[in-house]
């Protein structure tokens, strides 16, 4: 007894007490899939926007200081709007990520009980 509860609080599904889902139920599992995958892609791809955001202020700022086109200063500034361009892009993704383990634990929940 208390095996299977061990083994049940660690998800593992062979013991799992299994019912048939309907149709519908299988289409809305299906549905929240793909929403999921489409909000991931869009998280997605704020993040590689401001990834690349980060690097082209790092590259312009390098090349601006070896060429002395660009102060010490200024490339300070620049590294640093890089950075908060990187983090505003990181927020988005980190808050889709949690916000999706909390949805899929619950999901998992809900079709074990």
């Amino acid at each position: 007894m208390e095996e299977n509860q061990e083994l049940l609080e660690r998800k593992d599904f062979r013991v799992i007490p299994k019912r048939k889902l309907s149709e519908a139920e299988k289409q809305i599992i299906s549905l929240r899939i793909e929403k999921m995958k489409i909000e991931r892609e869009k998280s997605l791809l704020i993040l590689g926007g401001s990834i690349i955001l980060f690097f082209a202020f790092l590259i312009v700022s390098i090349v601006g200081l070896l060429n002395d086109l660009i102060t010490r200063n200024q490339l300070n500034i620049m590294v640093l709007v890089g950075l908060v361009a990187l983090i505003i892009g990181i927020i988005p993704y980190l808050k889709f990520v949690m916000k999706e383990e909390k949805s899929l634990e619950k999901f998992l929940d809900e079709l074990t009980s």
